[in-house]
């Protein structure tokens, strides 16, 4: 994984190099800061670092939070079994944004005039959810109010993620990831919530809009 993602970071940056690109907004993530402990963000680390040594006229590294979209990847388990299951704490108070904010963050940023952007932006979403939280408003727009979060042994999340294909490499930086945050040495946010960092779209409304829908369109048509 880690040179897949050199190998493609090296690309871009060269092809930005080269078309003397004036104005760059870098889709990177929140924790980007860190050089270890942090698995696939690790990529996005170099790249932040390759794209600060080309002399950019206007540069700036968007850091958002987690996807609320990553929830969509629990409708099959939800389906089967019932409940939401992962690696998190479900106590554990995580931001977490919606995709669409992200886009219309970085539009913005591109059509900015004139450019008065630090150099990394963290984007946090509206607020903070616990994973116990997360299911049960995600339960709720499916008809499972009383829907569960389960937190499973590292070992059962890496064998079910290797089940569906994921790489070896791939899946050894999710779960070091979610360990360097469970274990408290990574947290899910180092700048403040702000005016300037907090976005619009909440969970329940996400849940409503775009969760309820995908798992109603899995389900009629069978998980198998």
């Amino acid at each position: 994984m880690r040179a897949w993602q050199n190998d493609v970071g090296a690309r871009l940056a060269d092809a930005v190099k080269n078309a003397r690109v004036p104005r760059v907004v870098f889709l990177s993530n929140v924790n980007a800061e860190y050089q270890e402990g942090t698995g696939i963000i690790l990529g996005l680390h170099d790249m932040e670092k390759r794209l600060n040594g080309l002399g950019i006229p206007e540069l700036v590294h968007l850091r958002p939070t987690a996807f609320m979209e990553n929830h969509l990847n629990a409708i099959e388990s939800i389906a089967r079994f019932g409940v939401y299951g992962g690696a998190f704490k479900p106590d554990a108070a995580l931001p977490m944004i919606a995709t669409a904010d992200v886009g219309e963050m970085a539009a913005e940023l591109l059509a900015e005039d004139p450019f008065r952007q630090p150099r990394a932006r963290a984007l946090l979403g509206p607020r903070d959810y616990t994973m116990a939280e997360t299911a049960r408003v995600l339960g709720t727009a499916i008809g499972i109010p009383e829907l569960k979060y389960v937190q499973f042994p590292y070992e059962d999340v890496l064998k079910a993620m290797l089940g569906t294909g994921m790489s070896e490499s791939y899946v050894d930086g999710v779960i070091e990831l979610v360990r360097s945050f469970n274990e408290g040495r990574l947290r899910a946010m180092e700048e403040p919530r702000s005016a300037q960092n907090t976005t619009s779209t909440t969970l329940q409304e996400f849940a409503d809009e775009v969760f309820g829908k995908a798992y109603e369109t899995t389900t009629a048509v069978g998980v198998h």
